[in-house]
């Protein structure tokens, strides 16, 4: 399924932080940079529909302590 309606700034925002994620911490998730989360939050860039479709399809239904787990090893490359 395909979502056609882009997450705007504030509702990535509101999820991060729904999901109690620092911007650090979603950016690993993502694969992209803080620069560009940051970019998003204050819409100076749209979310490219590929990550808008993961938020949507994936990480939305994920619980919060799971997604800062993954984040976590991430940043510290265990996987």
């Amino acid at each position: 399924m395909k979502y056609k309606k882009h997450i705007t700034g504030l509702e990535f925002s509101k999820f991060r932080i729904r999901k109690d994620l620092s911007q650090s911490e979603i950016a690993n998730i993502l694969g992209v940079s803080i620069v560009t989360v940051k970019a998003w939050e204050h819409q100076r860039r749209n979310i490219p529909l590929s990550i808008n479709n993961f938020i949507r399809l994936s990480i939305e239904h994920v619980p919060a302590e799971k997604l800062k787990i993954l984040a976590s090893k991430l940043k510290d490359g265990s996987i």
